[in-house]
């Protein structure tokens, strides 16, 4: 049977029907319709998207639901750019949490679409982005968003700092939010010129 889950909420995409088979969520009616414009790569992208994805849409027990959204994302961190990456922990109110450092092989951050290359100054401070990976805090980890983290340290030339926080519903409001704010404040003045070459 087929149920309807609203419409699409991104920009330019309001109004166009999910459809909801089977168990998973698959975009067939915006891959279907003329008036969204998706380039080839895109589509391919949607449709190996809908293959992978397995019944869960949200139910189940939290292992087993983390263990199928660690199998959807398997495909989506083949290949990429290669950066290297450490694990730590960082203290926080609720205890330590692990953390994945990325850091780009280069010294150097090449603006997109500037042409030109910057090189940081002798003894500069790298920039950090502190990372909060998806999963509607569920599920999810560094793990599953590794591809993602790796561009964006690739692309950037800043240190990636991907946060392992802990998952509802093991974690209760306001624990998430808190371990999330105090892994900022550590790597803000703890790690951040500790991971300085």
């Amino acid at each position: 049977a087929e149920s309807g889950l609203g419409t699409a909420s991104s920009a330019g995409l309001q109004g166009i029907p999910l459809s909801y088979r089977g168990g998973s969520c698959l975009y067939d009616d915006l891959m279907a319709s003329p008036d969204v414009r998706l380039s080839a790569a895109m589509r391919a992208a949607l449709a190996q998207d809908a293959r992978l994805a397995l019944p869960h849409c949200g139910h189940g027990e939290p292992v087993a639901m983390q263990a199928r959204y660690e199998a959807e994302h398997r495909w989506w961190n083949e290949g990429g750019s290669e950066v290297a990456w450490h694990a730590e922990q960082l203290s926080t109110r609720h205890g330590v949490v692990p953390v994945r450092f990325y850091r780009p092989g280069c010294r150097s951050l090449s603006p997109a679409g500037s042409g030109t290359t910057t090189q940081f100054p002798a003894g500069a401070t790298r920039p950090i982005i502190v990372y909060l990976h998806g999963g509607s805090y569920c599920v999810g980890s560094p793990a599953t968003h590794d591809r993602l983290t790796r561009e964006l340290a690739a692309a950037t030339g800043c240190v990636v700092v991907s946060v392992d926080y802990t998952l509802a519903p093991r974690a209760r409001y306001p624990r998430i939010s808190e371990e999330c704010e105090d892994a900022v404040v550590a790597v803000s003045y703890t790690h951040l010129r500790a991971h300085e070459t």
